[in-house]
């Protein structure tokens, strides 16, 4: 599996909008990034100075602060480094954990250390005691009621309105979750969420006076685009449960459709950190976005707040277990495939399982069924009708690089016959790739494969087509993962006829350690596959023996070349046997002074013609061969029982020879040449050949075969 750290770094760098490492960034969180990385500074100051980013605090040294609105240039999710600062809590020096503490802590509350270790008040050496819970603010001003306490300034113009409106919402869409999950966010009355500092000097978290669900609203930095943070007590580097407050972003105005759907979004989160972990809880926080970004779909179906998240649909070489809000299609997907308890299944085998194994040991078949199918849903267009554009009007589809949507790539015969695509990507786990062809009458092609190299690794990739065959408005869903490594189609044949292909890739294995490579290769070629007839005409010179032969052949295909695993064989379109031909000859002799002269015709056809030729087709170029491809051909038998020549001599005596008809079809193994012309498909051959071993035979030869489709 992904090593989590590089997982999270990458999820924190990616979600919080940085852009390019280097020098020249502005963009604080990248100046930070580049100084861990190059050991400058440690990961717990990479945290805190992230949160301080996030908060826009003044703490952050000079060197980290560079343009505070190049950090905006996404909604960013920096609360995930204030959540990450309270693992690295320990590792901070005394002056920087002070300083973290302010993050940290709920909003309000005005910290007061605890008395240090000494004297206590009977005058002997004790442990000392901790203070009682410091007071808040009493600058802040709370809307309580019976289920949450709502904390604002006076001075925040929209502190009085958010207030209200999360505190009216709060218990209907706390029980709807709650009914969705079987669980609800934990109290905070229970527990003791303290920090010992490097002195030794212990320090408790505020939570609000009471187990109510607490409610901070304040303006975040200047210009950021984050709504609200859901605040974990205890550290994510634990499994176990732990209570949460919320914290809510006056500086961005919100309605109050808004404002609910965020609520929801931060509850969930609450919910999410109240399951027991096998675990510390990092792994799974691109998960925890996604779901909580499918919970405001869930809430609120008509407003459609989740929509605004459409990366991992349009980018689909990125992986689950990496991206976070956009992902939240995935979640969409098992809620309306499989039901809605399945969110719920999942976090409980949390207990017993890593974040993505306990999705895996909970959808039907695992990763390996339910994830071709969503990547089948995520294509999103038609002619998959019963996608999320149906389900939840989602209109957003794959592209196949960024800002480039994936159009149907026509398979178009140029003047050179063929066509040939090469693409070649990696795969992430749980990712997935598309490709679009259409095959329709103005391509000019006669026959079509598909090469596949991902054949080896079956057990990680997985391939679907949604193909249309022609005289047909429905589209059918294939699964082309079988050990060959092409799927072909012949064109000429009416129950092959496609007009359009669309490749689905998925890596379903989610515990993939690297990327798996993928290479595919479209090919379409105007070679007949079906059936070859025309004209072969011939004369053979030959010891005193001249035949002229004008012969009307029809070859049909009998066997379609395909390459299986691990066979360096042929491809497309195949090997055509002669099928029935019809010989007209003229034969002129001459034997030791006497003649001979025969004319007439012979008509063979049926199963015993297969030995008598054959005429074998291969689509790749052959540079001698201007606008066209290599074949081959040959007679390996006579037609039909011999021609018998009668001789005539001088003296009146006459003999007999027999003499086999051969329908010439000379290929390109050492004698003559043939080519498919341009786009026409046709097979063309001309020459002259000489056999200068026995220095008896010459050959000339002319002909022209034509492709034929089954209803033609």
């Amino acid at each position: 599996m992904f090593n989590r750290i590089v997982l999270l770094m990458s999820f924190l760098v990616s979600c919080t909008g940085a852009s390019v490492l280097g020098a020249d960034s502005k963009n604080p969180f990248d100046l930070i990034e580049a100084a861990r990385k190059q050991g400058t500074i440690t990961d717990a100051q990479a945290a805190l100075y992230g949160a301080q980013v996030f908060r826009g605090t003044q703490d952050l040294p000079e060197a980290y602060r560079g343009d505070p609105q190049a950090a905006q240039v996404n909604t960013t999710p920096g609360h995930l480094h204030v959540a990450m600062l309270i693992g690295q809590f320990p590792k901070l020096s005394l002056p920087e954990q002070k300083q973290a503490l302010r993050l940290i802590a709920p909003p309000a509350y005005v910290w007061k250390p605890a008395r240090p270790k000494a004297l206590d008040d009977d005058g002997d050496n004790g442990e000392g005691e901790e203070d009682p819970q410091p007071d808040p603010d009493p600058s802040w001003i709370t809307v309580e009621n019976l289920d949450v306490k709502v904390w604002y300034r006076k001075e925040d113009p929209n502190g009085a309105t958010y207030a209200k409106t999360l505190a009216s919402s709060f218990g209907s869409i706390r029980d709807r979750l709650v009914a969705l999950m079987d669980r609800g966010p934990l109290a905070d009355d229970g527990e003791s969420y303290g920090y010992e500092l490097k002195d030794g000097t212990k320090i408790n978290l505020g939570n609000g006076g009471n187990g109510k669900m607490d409610i901070y609203l304040m303006p975040l930095a200047t210009g950021s685009k984050t709504y609200a943070y859901t605040m974990p007590y205890v550290s994510l580097t634990k499994p176990i449960p732990t209570p949460a407050f919320l914290v809510f972003n006056t500086g961005i105005p919100m309605d109050e459709d808004r404002l609910k759907a965020t609520l929801g979004h931060e509850l969930m989160h609450a919910i999410q950190f109240a399951f027991p972990k096998l675990t510390d809880q990092l792994e799974e926080i691109p998960m925890n976005e996604g779901v909580a970004k499918w919970a405001e779909e869930f809430l609120y179906p008509d407003k459609h707040y989740a929509h605004e998240w459409p990366d991992f649909t349009m980018y689909t070489w990125t992986s689950l277990l990496s991206d976070s809000y956009a992902t939240w299609t995935f979640y969409y997907y098992l809620q309306h495939e499989l039901g809605e308890t399945t969110l719920r299944m999942i976090y409980e085998n949390m207990a017993t399982h890593h974040p993505y194994d306990a999705i895996d040991a909970t959808i039907t078949g695992g990763f390996k069924k339910q994830w071709p199918l969503f990547a089948v849903k995520d294509w999103n267009q038609l002619p998959n009708d019963d996608s999320f554009w149906k389900w939840d009007k989602y209109g957003f589809t794959p592209y196949e690089a960024k800002d480039v949507p994936i159009m149907e790539k026509p398979m178009a015969i140029g003047g050179t016959g063929d066509f040939v695509e090469r693409h070649e990507f990696d795969m992430l786990p749980l990712s997935r790739r598309y490709l679009f062809y259409a095959v329709d009458k103005k391509t000019k092609a006669r026959s079509i494969a598909i090469e596949m190299a991902h054949f080896f690794q079956l057990d990680k990739i997985f391939l679907k087509a949604l193909v249309k065959y022609q005289g047909s408005d429905a589209w059918k869903t294939e699964e082309w993962n079988s050990p060959l490594e092409a799927k072909e189609f012949c064109l000429d044949m009416t129950q092959e006829r496609i007009e359009k292909i669309v490749l689905i890739y998925s890596n379903f294995d989610h515990k993939g350690a690297e990327p798996l490579k993928v290479r595919t290769v479209a090919k379409a070629t105007n070679i007949g596959c079906y059936t070859y007839k025309g004209k072969i005409k011939g004369r053979l010179k030959s010891a005193g023996v001249t035949l002229d032969m004008d012969t009307d052949a029809v070859f049909k295909v009998v066997d379609r070349m395909h390459r299986e695993a691990g066979d360096n064989g042929g491809h497309m379109p195949g090997r055509f046997d002669l099928a029935s031909v019809k010989v007209g000859y003229t034969y002129q002799g001459k034997q030791q002074g006497c003649t001979a002269f025969e004319n007439g015709s012979v008509e063979a056809s049926g199963p015993e013609m297969r030995k008598s030729g054959a005429l074998g087709m291969y689509p790749y170029h052959e540079s001698t061969l201007p606008n066209g491809r290599k074949y081959s051909g040959n007679i390996a038998h006579p037609v039909s029982k011999p021609l018998i020549a009668t001789y005539h001599c001088p003296d009146g005596h006459s003999f007999t020879l027999p003499y086999y008809l051969y329908p010439w079809l000379v290929g390109n193994y050492g004698v003559g040449f043939g080519r498919i012309a341009g786009d026409t498909g046709l097979v063309q051959g001309k020459g002259l050949v000489n056999a200068p071993q026995t220095g008896a035979t010459t050959l000339e030869f002319d002909y022209t075969l034509s492709p034929v489709a089954q209803d033609e």
